[in-house]
């Protein structure tokens, strides 16, 4: 093949290039066309987009959301409508509502501020005892009670106060050994027992001192 063929099947196909891109801008569609340097896409209007789904939801249970208006299934309230927003996301525990949902919902917000905020409340109680200031006094002796000076329960009783009167036989019998002993020999050592048998029956220093100077029991 010579020089002059080749050339001419050159300037065939070229021709055939031009022709085919100018019937391709009479035979494309507008909105296929390629768009040239300084023009603006056509696009739809703003009135022609589909409108967001109308979600409802619970002024007391937020996390209710529902797509159809009815009742809270948790509380069975009316559910109220909750404003889209277009601001972005407002976290899991966050809600936006219209002028309208807040009214529905009877919500009303005040301004944060430091106060000493103060109520009546009244509330049904009982009364206890402190524990660790209860005592209970038991009888180191055999004896009875012959009279009870504390005879009711909330009865308020002082340090050094009676309670009751006691009687014991065994508790005579040990200050009448104890007069004896101290008599016949103050320092022996009968009379170093029976005190000490006195002391173990709880009675204070002074009353052993009191019986042996009075000489009574």
């Amino acid at each position: 093949m010579n020089r002059k063929a080749v050339l001419a099947f050159a300037g065939i196909g070229a021709a055939a290039l031009l022709i085919g891109i100018g019937l391709g801008r009479y035979l494309l569609p507008p909105s296929s066309r390629p768009v040239s340097e300084g023009t603006a896409p056509i696009t739809a209007e703003a009135g022609q987009d589909s409108a967001a789904p109308t979600i409802w939801t619970c002024s007391m249970h937020p996390q209710i959301q529902q797509p159809e208006p009815g009742a809270c299934p948790i509380c069975g309230m009316d559910l109220i409508p909750l404003k889209q927003d277009t601001s972005g996301d407002l976290g899991p525990r966050t809600m936006s509502m219209s002028e309208s949902s807040r009214a529905l919902a009877e919500i009303q917000t005040t301004l944060v501020q430091r106060d000493l905020p103060m109520a009546q409340i009244r509330l049904v109680g009982e009364l206890g005892y402190d524990e660790t200031r209860e005592k209970s006094l038991t009888a180191r002796f055999p004896a009875r009670i012959d009279k009870l000076y504390v005879n009711f329960t909330g009865i308020r009783v002082e340090r050094g106060e009676h309670m009751a009167e006691v009687y014991s036989p065994d508790l005579l019998s040990a200050q009448r050994e104890l007069l004896t002993s101290h008599k016949s020999d103050p320092d022996s050592s009968i009379t170093r027992v029976v005190r000490e048998k006195l002391r173990l029956w709880d009675l204070l220093p002074d009353q052993i001192d009191a019986i042996l100077e009075t000489g009574e029991v």
